[in-house]
């Protein structure tokens, strides 16, 4: 009879038990040809072909969609916003010139040049830092295109649920 009423009661105390806390989402980034760390490819700065990155990202919670946003840390004036991105629907990029037809509802800011779309490193002197952030949103957002950087990460404060980041280096021609 004691078993059986521990084992109803620890049944009850279970059921009233308060939820885990769940744990933050661990992104996986890869761009192709940009090793953590390494040198990003000369085909996605100034001196190249200026062309956006093919990225893809995962992370363990579901996403109603996806921000993102390229910046140069060690830009003589603070940060320098090289891309700014949000409503990105699939998890992936294909990179290149033209615009993502995988990513019909994407939306582009205002990079730190005052014009819409990415902008590619080109570090005036040195060797730069470039991050590739990318968030998890559990909505989509309703931004102008006007939004900066600083902007957009105001707005992810409220509906981001994961974020992952990809370091790279540019060097600036001797």
């Amino acid at each position: 009879m004691r078993a059986t009423v521990a084992a109803l009661l620890l049944g009850a105390l279970a059921g009233c038990a308060p939820e885990p806390t769940a744990r933050p989402s661990l992104p996986l980034i890869e761009v192709l040809g940009w090793p953590p760390g390494g040198r990003l490819p000369a085909a996605w700065t100034c001196r190249g072909g200026s062309q956006r990155p093919a990225a893809r990202w995962r992370f363990e919670r579901p996403s109603a969609a996806f921000a993102l946003i390229l910046e140069d840390p060690d830009a003589p004036g603070g940060t320098w916003y090289h891309w700014v991105a949000w409503n990105l629907t699939t998890p992936a990029l294909r990179g290149g010139a033209e615009p993502e037809p995988e990513q019909p509802a994407m939306r582009e800011g205002t990079n730190s040049w005052g014009r819409s779309g990415y902008g590619s490193p080109c570090p005036p002197s040195g060797e730069h830092r470039y991050v590739l952030h990318v968030w998890a949103l559990s909505e989509r957002l309703e931004l102008p295109a006007s939004t900066t950087g600083p902007a957009l990460r105001e707005a992810l404060r409220r509906v981001a649920v994961g974020h992952g980041s990809l370091l790279g280096r540019v060097a600036a021609d001797p």
